[in-house]
């Protein structure tokens, strides 16, 4: 009942800070507002007020959490303050997330239709955290013959081959071009009969190694 609301926004501003109430307040009638209202006759101008609302103090939320870690003094960090940027940074990313899963859908499929079929699109389905500049971004692919769902025991051999090439020159880009062939070849090839004692084949591919033209391809079998 809005009593029991009413009770409990009292309880926090002893228990944490009344500027914090005044905003959870705020962010209660703007989302009420934005609820009875809908997009009609301008009301969609709260949404708009309610989310630069949230991100402005957020924002401050950010560099204060730098500073005091900086300092060393994140532990002593108001944990109501704490909460209440994890609370907006997963409702920012699930809300990014059911977008770019309704738009990167439509797209995928509609570029691989064009594109040959030899090459295809990935795209990731759901966002991951910036890793850094260091970190070098790559594709993984997966295979496993039909049969190995039937086997109960662990792999016992281990075949693991890594390759480096130099994308730059032509004769580079054409043993890139070499080497995807002879792996799909022989995907297609595990497809149509299964290769006997083949649990499944990794591989991992990355376009640039530290920012330079080498390509890298790491190959793991068991």
């Amino acid at each position: 009942s809005a009593a029991w609301v009413l009770s409990r926004i009292f309880d926090y501003s002893w228990s944490t800070s009344p500027s914090w109430v005044v905003r959870l307040l705020a962010n209660c009638l703007g989302a009420g507002a934005g609820l009875m209202g809908g997009m009609s006759h301008y009301c969609w101008l709260s949404w708009i007020a309610w989310l630069a609302q949230n991100s402005s103090t957020a924002i401050r939320y950010r560099k204060r959490d730098d500073e005091v870690t900086a300092d060393g003094m994140y532990i002593n960090r108001e944990h109501h303050l704490v909460g209440t940027r994890c609370v907006w940074d997963t409702f920012r990313s699930a809300f990014l997330a059911l977008a770019w899963a309704i738009v990167h859908k439509p797209c995928l499929i509609l570029v691989n239709f064009v594109l040959p079929q030899e090459i295809r699109v990935l795209s990731m389905t759901l966002p991951i955290f910036d890793l850094g500049d260091t970190v070098d971004y790559g594709v993984a692919a997966y295979m496993a013959p039909k049969k190995a769902k039937q086997y109960k025991e662990a792999p016992s051999h281990f075949e693991c081959s890594v390759q480096h090439i130099d994308a730059a020159s032509d004769a580079g880009a054409l043993d890139l071009h070499r080497s995807a062939n002879n792996l799909r070849e022989r995907w297609r090839d595990f497809r149509k009969d299964d290769a006997v004692g083949l649990i499944a084949n990794f591989v991992c591919f990355f376009n640039n190694v530290e920012g330079t033209e080498m390509t890298k391809e790491i190959r793991i079998a068991c």
